[in-house]
């Protein structure tokens, strides 16, 4: 495990507060790629096991291959089926038609049986994934009644099918319990869950609510990747939840899931009194639920469906947005230092805090309704509307997130989208358009340039930006 992180030019370390970090030992830049890892185990989930390859986990629309055998899994071709075969199916494959579906059960069958190989054959190249995995915390004593009791069912059914000769059924239980606050859902260039995975090298960077790097994927392949300069000896964090949560909901999560209580920039109670990052859970915290729920939802239509410009310019709504997109935008088009950003989003963060803290402008329920608002005009090809929500919805994550967030990119190729389909303003449209996908460009070619069909994502961008700009210079 040492050598695979130092190779990454990384460190394993131990911390007082964290028990171990992932330290780098050089200078990352943003965009940089700081590890590729496989995983012990992945699969996909149910929904996806006919679109994507058991083994590789590669999306393949048509033609993916089913084993004959047991009719379960599907892959994307003959090499596929054979490593899923060696690797665990083989053993598995008689025992699909007598189970269900299961995934705790299926990734713990999966798991075991390479664990079990490990132990009596150790000289596999990827030693270092077992070796990690079996060091990975199970926090065993802090799991709840109900999941001790659901794993030791799920442990008895394995070890009755199965035949271990190293590994216990208590050593099963520890497995379910280390899967269990360790596992990573594996997302698409949407972000949308197509997989489960068991990552031990990915488990071992920390969670922050202001992470530096993100977690992205290629199949079966998980790559992090650098969203801040790095300097050397500065820690490595990602996020393990959505950071657009308030904290409240954030720290039950965590707690929950993965039995520690969060004191990054944005929790800790240091920087409550002063951090400027605190004051972003200051500004979403829903102080009075019936003030959002009377007001907010028909202020926001009103807003959008406002046939006056003059009235939309002096809503509450549009100053906010204006103020945010004015001061921040720039900072991702133009190559401004981390130091800038950070200055420029300090100083707007005071200004909203100082004049819309007590408004419901920012509640995690009022976003809910306006995301959902957005799509809703997308669906009616209400584009002007939509630009108009959409460009809100910015201002928001560009508060929330950080500005090189795969959140923020894949928003502003769909506002790129709305106002290059807004006939109504003509070349305005365009130009903003244009701008908005210059903007998303950035983004997206930072968080999404590895793996095929990440890139596809920036290859869309791109012919849209290039049909924009045809468009323009033909007037």
């Amino acid at each position: 495990m040492e050598t695979f992180l130092s190779q990454n030019g990384l460190s394993l370390v131990e911390n007082e507060n964290k028990f171990r970090s992932i330290i780098t030992n050089k200078k990352i830049d943003i965009g940089k790629t700081i590890i590729i890892s496989h995983p012990l185990i992945s699969f996909p989930i149910l929904t996806y096991n006919k679109i994507r390859c058991d083994q590789c986990l590669k999306k393949k629309e048509n033609n993916l291959q089913t084993c004959s055998k047991c009719q379960r899994v599907y892959y994307c071709d003959r090499s596929c089926q054979k490593s899923s075969w060696i690797s665990h199916h083989k053993l598995l494959c008689p025992l699909y038609k007598k189970s269900k579906n299961n995934m705790d059960e299926e990734m713990l069958k999966r798991v075991t049986i390479l664990i079990e190989k490990f132990f009596n054959n150790n000289n596999n190249n990827e030693n270092y994934l077992f070796e990690t995995f079996l060091k990975l915390m199970t926090h065993r004593t802090e799991q709840s009644i109900n999941n001790l009791k659901s794993f030791e069912k799920i442990s008895n059914n394995t070890y009755e099918n199965l035949n271990f000769n190293k590994i216990s059924k208590d050593d099963l239980i520890n497995y379910l319990c280390v899967f269990y606050c360790n596992n990573f859902n594996l997302h698409d260039n949407q972000l949308f869950v197509y997989g489960e995975g068991t990552f031990p090298i990915g488990s071992l960077f920390n969670h922050s609510c202001r992470p530096n790097a993100i977690v992205m994927y290629d199949g079966a392949v998980q790559i992090i990747k650098c969203i801040e300069v790095i300097n050397v000896g500065e820690e490595i964090n990602i996020s393990y939840i959505d950071v657009a949560l308030d904290r409240v909901t954030r720290k039950k999560m965590l707690q929950e899931k993965y039995f520690f209580e969060c004191q990054c920039s944005r929790c800790s109670v240091q920087e409550r009194c002063s951090g400027i990052f605190s004051k972003i859970d200051q500004l979403i915290e829903e102080k009075d639920q019936e003030i959002t729920k009377k007001d907010f939802n028909t202020s926001l239509e009103n807003w959008v469906s406002s046939e006056s410009k003059l009235e939309q310019n002096e809503s509450k709504f549009s100053k906010v947005t204006k103020l945010i997109l004015s001061n921040l935008l720039s900072h991702i088009k133009n190559n401004t230092t981390d130091n800038d950003y950070i200055n420029s989003l300090s100083e707007i963060i005071s200004i909203l805090f100082q004049n819309y803290s007590k408004t419901n402008l920012f509640y995690i329920s009022s976003f809910s309704f306006t995301t959902k608002l957005f799509y809703d005009k997308i669906d009616l090809q209400q584009w002007y509307q939509s630009t108009i929500l959409g460009n809100y919805i910015l201002s928001i994550y560009l508060i929330i997130y950080p500005r090189y967030h795969p959140m923020i990119g894949l928003h502003l190729f769909t506002l790129g989208k709305c106002y290059w389909n807004d006939i109504t303003n003509g070349l305005e449209s365009v130009k903003e358009s244009i701008n908005i996908l210059e903007c998303a460009q950035k983004v997206l070619n930072i968080t999404h340039n590895e793996g095929a069909e990440n890139v596809d994502i920036i290859n869309q961008v791109n012919d849209l930006l290039n049909t924009a700009r045809k468009d323009l210079s033909c007037v």
